[in-house]
């Protein structure tokens, strides 16, 4: 084990890595927690549209669904599923060549056992013709399906509450009055660690770099906001993007820019157009490894994080699982002072980081973590 953890409160460079773990007091779902709301808004209607008598006889089942349905019935116990897995199957569905027979098949499946015969009105005509339409229109029905999804979690990570976190932010005004610079990497898609600056009356830079002053985020092509972000110490990045973030495209020819904003409606302006109106994250576990390696957005983000990390005297994860190999390989490839390294999380002992890099272990969640844990007086 590490030697006891000195916390200095002078020019020093500091990183933060919040995991899932960090949100969970401020209400926000964990990752099982968040497939279980993902079912329950689709899973009742599924079964109702699917497997409910009256609707066949009617003839009136709502096929955008069936892509996830298909998915679906392809897990033999569904409250064990991984949410991102699931996104990963699904998103596969949009690169599937469709087979018409085997959608045939998987629908007369799922409506000839209502049939019972000759007691409801659904022919094989009408049961082609169904599959027809799915095949023909599979991936814009994929699409729709992933966008209600990505929706689902939009929704379940923007209502958060603020209690159980004046120590984080006593230790972020500490830190930041003691002349510190405070680099904050979150895998988080949410907006609570920009809610709780903000309430604090903590000013941060929100997004990306200043060498790239384009991409910064919400109106950073304006001197103003580069230069404040010049000038701050606190600077706030989210590795895996945020329900805030979106793309969007301008008339200077460079490509994609990003954005955050409450929403795309609010990005209208005169020189701007909102490339995608769904706000960019990064979910999913294969897929999530793929914009690592081919998002140029993302790209650039864990290269600062690995500039960062080489330049950080301080390691502080709060909630990190240890789990993501892709970010594991950056802190690995780019820190050093493992001496220096505090991992805070109920089941510290057993962390990576604390078995393989003997950083000090703080067992306690963030909502009960103190001041005297981390030596700031």
């Amino acid at each position: 084990m590490s030697k006891p953890y000195p916390m200095s409160n002078t020019d020093k460079h500091i990183a933060f890595l919040l995991g899932s773990g960090f949100s969970v007091p401020a209400g926000l779902p964990t990752a099982k927690m968040l497939w279980g709301k993902i079912k329950d808004c689709y899973y009742s209607q599924l079964k109702y549209e699917f497997e409910s008598k009256s609707v066949m006889e009617k003839s009136v089942t709502d096929w955008w669904l069936f892509p996830f349905w298909k998915v679906l019935k392809s897990y033999q116990n569904e409250n064990a599923i991984n949410y991102e897995d699931f996104y990963d199957r699904l998103l596969s569905e949009k690169e599937e060549t469709v087979c018409t027979a085997c959608i045939q098949k998987f629908v007369s499946d799922n409506v000839n056992k209502y049939r019972g015969g000759n007691s409801l009105s659904l022919t094989d005509s009408l049961i082609s013709g169904w599959s027809y339409e799915l095949v023909k229109n599979y991936k814009e029905i994929v699409e729709s399906c992933i966008d209600t999804y990505q929706n689902i979690i939009c929704n379940s990570l923007s209502g958060v509450k603020i209690d159980d976190y004046d120590i984080f932010v006593s230790i972020i005004n500490k830190l930041c009055s003691c002349g510190n610079q405070i680099d904050i990497f979150t895998l988080n898609h949410d907006l609570l660690v920009e809610r709780l600056l903000q309430t604090w009356g903590i000013k941060f830079n929100d997004g990306f770099d200043h060498d790239n002053p384009k991409a910064i985020g919400k109106h950073a092509f304006y001197d103003a906001d580069i230069n404040s972000y010049n000038n701050g110490n606190v600077n706030l990045y989210k590795l895996h993007g945020s329900i805030d973030l979106y793309t969007y495209l301008n008339n200077d020819n460079n490509g994609y820019h990003y954005a955050k904003v409450i929403n795309g409606d609010c990005f209208m302006m005169t020189n701007e157009t909102i490339f995608d109106l769904h706000p960019y994250f990064l979910t999913g576990t294969t897929a999530k490894v793929e914009e690592y390696k081919h998002s140029e957005y993302i790209q650039q983000l864990l290269s600062i994080f690995g500039n960062k990390l080489k330049k950080a005297d301080e390691l502080i994860a709060i909630g990190y699982s240890g789990n993501d190999g892709g970010i594991n390989d950056i802190i690995y490839e780019s820190y050093d002072n493992w001496d220096n390294a505090v991992i805070i999380t109920p089941d510290a002992n057993n962390h990576l980081f604390v078995k393989d890099k003997q950083a000090k272990p703080i067992n306690k969640g963030i909502e009960s973590l103190s001041l005297n844990d981390l030596d700031i007086h």
